[in-house]
């Protein structure tokens, strides 16, 4: 009887399913590390020109030109939307404004100022399509001229709901513009003494056309604190019955302090950047910008409505309340709220606080019987 040989089975080729799935496992893995260390490669190259940038070369700009980049931090007029997000001023409904709203310009010698006026809530519907809005400026209801703070232009979210809160909250008109170089205005670099000069030509636009009862109140948010308390400044040089209060949101005593609190200034101070004050100092002497509203808000003969948020990192809170020492130090009548950190107003929200329209009617009511 022949023998059956048993074969001894051939090595399969195939690896085991639980085996592909481990190496795969393994290969994602490096992979993943590979990718995070390359990743951790770039973030830290960016962070060390980062750093270089605002170490080195920044300060090296700030000293080589200093006008000119005392000028551009100080107004910021190149930091807007990009072209291709950016649109049209003629229709501020566009923008959020709830109610009826023209857009027109003011003259100011060759400059040219985009403005907008939005309408008080109850005169929204009775006003016939036909009929300028411009024309209801002649009446009890009071007005508002906002100056806003640097950077973007009068379609920012932050000033858009500050219209809506004060033309439905107070029944107030409300009038915004862009000073020269933002917006759709004059595209000139600023000065000091440019805005403010644009700030009154609003102020002298308005006057011009409402009944001499009107109440008209100066409104300005960050820069545009320094630029109402210049206005008021000049406008307590005469007789002006019209003007009858000044409101500072995120006010500061002057530039030069705001610069040295502001967030771009702590790296410096923390790494003792050598003489970091006086190339700031220099620099914003050389732009001959100041905005040293310390040393005229003693001279305001109106009330003052200071407002300004325990968060707000931009103008940090203790600014505001150095401003008020000194207004009321020198007998000024002048009020400060301030806006609770857990609210999370910042330094551009104070608006949706629901404080606001109880603060801003009684300040109406107040300064309007002074």
């Amino acid at each position: 009887m022949e023998k059956v040989r048993k074969r001894k089975p051939i090595p399969s080729t195939q690896k085991k399913p639980a085996k592909i799935k481990r190496e795969a496992e393994k290969t994602k893995h490096v992979k993943r590390f590979n990718a995070l260390k390359i990743g951790g490669s770039v973030f830290a190259s960016v962070i060390i020109a980062l750093l270089v940038v605002l170490y080195f070369i920044l300060p090296l700009c700030m000293m080589l030109w200093p006008a000119a980049i005392g000028t551009q931090l100080s107004f910021l007029t190149k930091l807007r939307k990009p072209s291709f997000l950016a649109s049209s001023f003629e229709n501020p409904t566009e923008h959020g404004v709830k109610f009826r709203a023209e857009n027109f310009y003011v003259q100011n010698g060759d400059i040219r100022l985009g403005t907008w006026h939005i309408v008080p809530a109850s005169l929204n519907d009775t006003i016939p399509q036909s009929t300028p809005i411009v024309t209801m400026l002649d009446g009890d209801w009071p007005v508002v001229l906002y100056c806003h703070g640097n950077a973007y232009d009068r379609t920012a979210p932050s000033r858009v709901l500050l219209y809506n809160v004060l033309t439905s909250s107070t029944n107030s008109h409300v009038v915004a513009f862009d000073p020269r170089g933002y917006g759709d205005s004059t595209d000139i670099t600023p000065t000091e003494w440019g805005v403010i000069s644009d700030a009154l030509a609003v102020y002298n636009w308005i006057e011009s056309r409402v009944a001499p009862h009107t109440p008209i109140y100066l409104w300005g948010h960050s820069l545009g604190t320094g630029v109402c308390t210049a206005v008021a400044h000049e406008l307590t040089k005469s007789t002006r019955n019209n003007f009858k209060g000044l409101i500072l949101e995120g006010a500061f005593p002057n530039i030069t302090i705001a610069a040295l609190n502001h967030p771009f200034s702590i790296p410096y101070q923390l790494v003792k950047y050598p003489n970091f004050e006086g190339i700031v100092l220099k620099m914003l002497q050389e732009a001959n910008v100041s905005f040293a509203t310390d040393s005229i808000i003693s001279k305001i003969n109106v009330p003052i409505l200071m407002l300004h948020a325990e968060d707000d990192r931009t103008v940090p809170f203790h600014l505001g309340k150095e401003l008020y020492n000194v207004a009321a130090d020198a007998g000024r009548d002048v009020r400060f709220e301030s806006f609770e950190g857990t609210g999370q107003f910042g330094h551009k929200y104070i608006l949706s606080s629901p404080q606001i329209p109880k603060l801003i009617n009684e300040f109406f009511e107040y300064s309007n019987k002074k």
